[in-house]
């Protein structure tokens, strides 16, 4: 489309004229050009309530069922692709915060959920489960994919003259989840 702009004088004053108008509801062509994978999800139900309302014996009935198929196929391929994108972006975005991390990006793996706990150890083993108290070691963040365990030492800092903070994450170790022994803490007395 740029090329085409610079090239066709016709098509960049029909560009002037009609970009970012009312008429296209402040929109650009390219923005425009996107909107017909949204759309189809209002296209699916559209054509669902269309042909629930033609008789069984319209003419039109069977395109219509054809065209509700390959809309509905179509519909589940965009969500796919969607859906691939967005775990795609969320994996960027986790191994952009995390300091120091390997990559993250593998076949099929995905990011299930991140969460923020203590580091708590035990001075003494030899007591009772029940009658433990633990010693908080430190901050972590545990960031749960699919097939890993990505285990971080998290830090908070606080900025100047204001309530904001910063939290960082730095990369500790990784864990494949075929590989953990999780254990239950009955009652945490820190």
């Amino acid at each position: 489309m740029p090329q085409c702009r610079e090239k066709i004088p016709a098509f960049r004053a029909f560009l002037k004229r009609h970009d970012r108008t009312l008429a296209t509801g402040m929109l650009s062509l390219p923005e425009l050009l996107l909107l017909p994978s949204s759309r189809i999800e209002e296209y699916v139900p559209l054509l669902q309530a269309l042909l629930r309302h033609t008789a069984p014996e319209h003419p039109d009935r069977p395109q219509l069922s054809t065209a509700l198929d390959t809309l509905s196929h179509y519909r589940d391929f965009v969500r796919k692709v969607k859906q691939g994108a967005d775990g795609e972006a969320k994996i960027l975005e986790t191994q952009r915060l995390i300091q120091g991390c390997p990559s993250l990006r593998e076949g099929n793996r995905h990011l299930i959920a991140v969460q923020e706990v203590a580091l708590l150890s035990c001075p003494d083993v030899q007591i009772a489960v029940s009658l433990r108290v633990y010693e908080h070691m430190g901050d972590m963040g545990l960031f749960l994919f699919n097939d890993v365990l990505v285990l971080t030492q998290r830090s908070v800092s606080h900025l100047p003259f204001s309530y904001a903070q910063r939290t960082s994450h730095t990369f500790l170790a990784s864990v494949f989840l075929r590989g953990l022994a999780v254990h239950d803490i009955t009652d945490t007395k820190c």
